[in-house]
């Protein structure tokens, strides 16, 4: 949707993440707004720059399969559409100028495979050195000057909301068992259910119904979501 000015476009973004601070809400309205622009995949999350494991993850809009994958080959790690956010004072542009020999090599070559073609990523730096990143991909064309203005904005906006969640979950994290952040933490770092089974020494479907478990808990649908208002709640640090 093309609003009558990016000012109104501003606005209206501002209202329909107005006083939403659950994940799973942000992800879902962040998917609506996208969708009214073009054809994006994004994430975003708190990062710390050198800092391996030092990171907060928000919100994925991926498929399962392809976060899964990208977790289990620590991509998250190497990712420069994300680790260049430390250096880089605005938002940047990216495509697929790579080796295709190296392991970024693969991760790009990963991603265009699912249909990604290029995007943009708004870095917000933070007083603690730490940067809050949004990264958007987008599966078609490229990404236009008035979609930038509104990817910048949201990204800033989804800064904002992240600082809001955090301070607000003071008080009412989901109690999770010791058994259940082990398991969440192992599908954190990319774990398959089989895997994380073998690990803690339990079968599979005694894995999956701890996550059950868990997503009841967190009030959200897929292990995805739960692993990702998991870190945002600070209940397990992969």
């Amino acid at each position: 949707m093309l609003y009558a000015s990016t000012a109104d476009g501003l606005l209206v973004i501002s209202e329909r993440l107005q006083g939403r601070l659950n994940p799973s809400e942000l992800t879902s309205e962040c998917r609506k707004i996208l969708a009214e622009w073009g054809s994006f995949h994004f994430a975003a999350g708190l990062f710390s720059p050198g800092r391996p494991r030092g990171h907060s993850i928000m919100a994925v809009d991926y498929p399962d399969v392809w976060a899964e994958h990208y977790f289990r080959e620590g991509y998250l790690e190497i990712d420069s559409t994300i680790t260049s956010a430390g250096a880089r004072g605005s938002p940047y542009s990216w495509s697929f100028d790579y080796d295709a020999k190296s392991k970024e090599g693969r991760l790009f070559r990963d991603i265009h495979e699912i249909g990604v073609r290029d995007g943009y990523t708004v870095p917000v730096h933070r007083p603690s050195g730490l940067v809050f990143v949004a990264s958007f991909a987008l599966r078609q064309s490229v990404v236009g000057a008035r979609e930038k203005v509104m990817l910048h904005w949201l990204g800033a906006l989804l800064s904002q909301k992240y600082t809001e969640l955090t301070q607000g979950a003071v008080g009412h994290i989901p109690h999770l068992t010791v058994r259940e952040r082990d398991i969440m933490t192992w599908l954190a770092r990319g774990k398959s259910s089989w895997s994380v089974g073998q690990i803690l020494g339990i079968s599979e479907h005694t894995v999956n119904q701890h996550l059950k478990n868990v997503l009841a808990k967190l009030q959200v649908n897929g292990r995805t979501l739960g692993i990702v208002k998991a870190i945002a709640l600070r209940i397990i640090d992969p």
